[in-house]
């Protein structure tokens, strides 16, 4: 009877061990499967970090780009100013020689009746 008990006593440590290292194989996949995961992961992190860097770069041209188109409007705005400000004085001189001529012109037809 020691002896069958015994065995049975073995018999059941055996099924214990064998029962635990199934349990570790598969805490090891487990592991192994984490890894890949964790690995792709990873990658795909330092993908969307070169992403984030391109694009930060990209909105940085695109600021620099519109800094310029805006300084451009802006010394386009103030040679605008300056053509309208001309535009005025050659309308005001204008109106000016025009008065001059009839003037002129009132003159003349007033000495041609005398004469």
């Amino acid at each position: 009877m020691g002896i069958d008990l015994a065995r049975q006593e073995c018999a059941d440590a055996q099924q214990l061990i064998d029962h635990l290292e199934d349990e570790l194989q598969r805490e090891r996949d487990l592991k192994v499967a984490a890894e890949g995961v964790s690995a792709g992961l990873a990658a795909e992190v330092g993908q969307r970090q070169e992403e984030v860097r391109h694009l930060e770069g990209e909105v940085t041209r695109q600021r620099d780009e519109v800094r310029k188109l805006r300084a451009d409007v802006d010394g386009l705005d103030d040679k605008l100013e300056a053509e309208v400000v001309k535009s005025r004085s050659l309308e005001k001189e204008l109106s000016e020689v025009k008065d001059t001529l009839q003037k002129e012109s009132d003159e003349h037809d007033n000495l041609r009746v005398v004469v």
